[in-house]
């Protein structure tokens, strides 16, 4: 779990930070849980946290041993816990355990989805 993140947030922006740091093709999941407002879009903005899956556990500790991050916000420090879920795939049966709770699972639009990366695409799943 990525914490203190900007609101700006998106999946694209924080693999791109991630890449910068030095975790290129480290990571095969994001997700970034948006607010419920979106204007027209009806796509909220980053509630302030997010979800990375590291293919090895060995640079998912290296990110750890680095917390707290500086971002790219020089006054925002982004902090790093390891989450409840581990694995692409447990993750994403969690996304859409829960989009069907809420009787979403069949209008998520894609910015709102986790992305996956690294499989042969970068896209929402």
């Amino acid at each position: 779990v990525l914490k203190i993140l900007s609101v700006e947030e998106t999946p694209e922006s924080l693999a791109a930070w991630l890449d910068v740091l030095g975790f290129a093709e480290a990571y095969d999941y994001i997700y970034i849980p948006r607010g419920l407002k979106g204007g027209c879009s009806g796509i909220g903005k980053c509630v302030g946290f997010g979800f990375v899956n590291f293919k090895r556990q060995q640079d998912a500790q290296r990110l750890l041993d680095v917390s707290p991050l500086q971002h790219r916000e020089p006054e925002r420090k982004v902090v790093v816990l390891p989450a409840d879920e581990q694995g692409v795939v447990s993750n994403l049966v969690k996304f859409w355990q829960g989009a069907a709770r809420r009787r979403e699972a069949n209008s998520v639009p894609s910015q709102a989805r986790p992305w996956l990366y690294n499989c042969g695409c970068s896209e929402a799943h």
